[in-house]
């Protein structure tokens, strides 16, 4: 940046305005100084797949199926009720007696600074198209259930390889 005492760039060059148009053109061809341009920002998976692309593929096991339509899908939701309102309910399943089968419904969820456990009611997927839907009924859940949605990375956000 110039300070407002120095001369422009093209005095620096002995160009003087008051004589003809032969140093004007003089002016004109002066390199002016450019910034470098940006780095080459490589994308993602060399631009075979989007992220969301490649969440679908390999976020989800490969027997997951859209419930409506049964593609392949890039929303799954996940339904969680407190251990103690499932069992004030009647909601456990008779597998939970045993262990394994407990150890496997049950997921410890964080609220505040305590570790509550829950009972995994529901795991259900979607597909891009049937998304909405999807969202709609999982927002229909009782109010002292747990809806967790996993939609994969945010579009918005850039991911650089």
């Amino acid at each position: 940046m110039r300070l407002p005492t120095e001369e422009p760039h093209f005095l620096e060059h002995g160009i003087d305005f008051s004589t003809d148009g032969e140093q004007i053109a003089r002016l004109m061809a002066i390199p002016v100084p450019r910034r470098k341009s940006p780095n080459h920002v490589r994308k993602f998976d060399g631009g075979r797949r989007t992220p969301q692309e490649y969440h679908a593929e390999y976020g989800f096991p490969p027997s997951a199926k859209c419930a409506a339509c049964g593609k392949r899908p890039s929303v799954r939701g996940i339904v969680l009720a407190p251990f103690d309102e499932a069992c004030k309910r009647g909601m456990l399943p008779p597998s939970i007696v045993d262990p394994t089968a407990a150890m496997q419904a049950l997921v410890m969820v964080k609220s505040g600074t305590e570790y509550t456990p829950h009972l995994r009611i529901s795991t259900a997927y979607a597909c891009s198209s049937c998304r909405g839907a999807f969202e709609r009924v999982l927002a229909k859940a009782p109010s002292w259930c747990v809806v967790e949605v996993n939609r994969g990375p945010d579009p918005n956000n850039r991911i650089l390889a």
